[in-house]
C-alpha cells in the first residue's frame, strides 16, 4: 500500500531514486514531494 509523502522518480522509463517527506500531515508531505518533483523537472512514478 502506497503512503503519501514519496515518490519514486523515472528517468527513461527507469526508477532513479525517490524523494520523500515526512513530519506533518500525509496530505502536505505529499505536497512537499510532488513540487520536489516538479522543481527538478522529472517525470514521478504515480
Amino acid at each position: 500500500m502506497p503512503l503519501a509523502g514519496g515518490m519514486p522518480l523515472l528517468h527513461a522509463g527507469e526508477v532513479v531514486g525517490a524523494v520523500g517527506s515526512s513530519g506533518a500531515q500525509p496530505d502536505e508531505d505529499q505536497a512537499v514531494c510532488e513540487a520536489a518533483v516538479e522543481a527538478m523537472a522529472l517525470p514521478a512514478a504515480r
